[in-house]
């Protein structure tokens, strides 16, 4: 993901002016998240220390008015997390004057999920963050689920000090993860980092546009579905949430002959994908193209449905696609690889579940398509959950081409 809050003035400019975040890309030593069980008992932690000139806390010095929120980005979906301190000595701040921005957890060891032990701002010198307890894996990280991140973690220290709002963004390129205490644990350590100018972590900017929505972290615009999932399908509307559509179909008179039921569909399945299996026509002797092999009621192929939202210039522009799948999976199974573009729709803003954000429209738990082909049979797609406003992408899943999945478009932003 792209962060695209432009910035071409000094840092310090920035900084004064009122209620406008600043992105400040700072060098940060280490981050550790460690998650294991001892005696049963969870012992879990999270470390993130940053050592740079430009660290702040802002101007404000009223310990009522500053909180933190502290964002990781994986590197690889179900990866997010967000652990936030709110403001006010009864929540722990205990110091924020002109030397120190300091809290503690009031009370004991955390019980709460996601919760915050201790962390210290020094401006122009330290960023220090301790959390003992990590959240269930469906709010923040952990590592035991997510395995090794694929591509770099990235972190965002937001600080929030009356009007003014910093975001401290860096960048781990390299990380390493293992299993500890005989399997019952993980941990992930990531060291050297650098200045992360986009502020990848944090970026949370999706723009309603009607029949569109504009997710400027991403520089992605989505298709926005219609209609009410369960009301039914509805193939004269091409936005009906409900629509089924086979990646590929198969010929009649041979079944183990994947295909496009014309050239122009073929040629666009061929543009995203490749010369794959399932891109193109039935040959002479295969008979007809049926593009609902398994009786799901898959209306056409995906890449048909792409010609007509294109043909039909939805949203003034013709230049719609299939979003990207991730890398390495298996069949049936979980993403293992970098995360695909519809993965970049999940939002861990929203409470208990990784959320599709509401600007996006709605979605049926169903594998959506992407145009990312797997094993010549296969092709990939992303599992949504709950079908009302927010929905959670759950898994990466290879599935035959002939299977009955819905589709979402996309088209990047110029």
């Amino acid at each position: 993901m792209t962060h695209r809050r432009g910035w071409s003035a000094p840092v310090w400019v920035l900084l004064a002016t009122v209620a406008h975040a600043a992105d400040i890309p700072v060098a940060a030593p280490k981050l550790s998240i460690i998650a294991r069980f001892q005696d049963f008992v969870p012992r879990e932690s999270i470390t993130f220390v940053a050592a740079d000139p430009g660290v702040t806390k802002g101007a404000g010095v009223d310990p009522e008015a500053i909180s933190v929120r502290f964002h990781v980005e994986y590197g690889k979906y179900y990866g997010k997390g967000v652990w936030p301190v709110a403001a006010g000595t009864a929540n722990g701040w205990v110091a924020n004057d002109e030397m120190i921005a300091k809290y503690v957890y009031p009370g004991d060891e955390p019980t709460t999920i996601g919760a915050v032990k201790k962390l210290i701002i020094r401006p122009g010198k330290l960023l220090k963050l301790n959390a003992r307890r990590l959240g269930a894996t469906e709010i923040e990280i952990n590592p035991h689920n997510t395995g090794d991140p694929f591509g770099p973690v990235y972190t965002a220290y937001c600080v929030t000090n009356g009007v003014e709002e910093n975001c401290h963004c860096s960048e781990f390129p390299v990380c390493a993860w293992k299993e500890v205490s005989g399997g019952l644990g993980a941990k992930l350590v990531c060291r050297d980092g650098t200045g992360d100018a986009s502020c990848r972590a944090s970026c949370s900017d999706v723009v309603d546009q009607g029949a569109t929505a504009v997710d400027n972290c991403s520089g992605l615009e989505w298709e926005k579905k219609d209609t009410l999932p369960g009301s039914g399908p509805d193939a004269g509307n091409l936005h009906d949430v409900d629509n089924l559509y086979s990646w590929a179909g198969s010929c009649t008179l041979d079944a183990t002959v994947l295909c496009q039921p014309d050239a122009a569909s073929s040629a666009t399945c061929s543009a995203q994908a490749g010369p794959v299996s399932g891109c193109g026509e039935c040959g002479v002797g295969d008979g007809t193209c049926d593009v609902d092999p398994l009786g799901q009621g898959a209306i056409t192929t995906v890449w048909d449905w792409l010609n007509q939202v294109n043909a039909a210039s939805f949203a003034g522009h013709a230049d719609w696609r299939l979003p990207t799948g991730s890398g390495a999976a298996f069949f049936g199974g979980s993403v293992t690889g970098p995360p695909s573009e519809l993965a970049s729709l999940a939002d861990s803003e929203c409470g208990y579940d990784w959320c599709l954000h509401p600007a996006l429209g709605r979605a049926i738990y169903a594998n959506y398509w992407t145009g990312s082909d797997f094993f010549s049979t296969s092709a990939l797609t992303v599992q949504f959950g709950n079908g009302f406003p927010v929905s959670l992408p759950e898994l990466t899943w290879a599935l035959p081409k002939s299977f009955g999945g819905p589709g979402r478009a996309v088209r990047s932003l110029p």
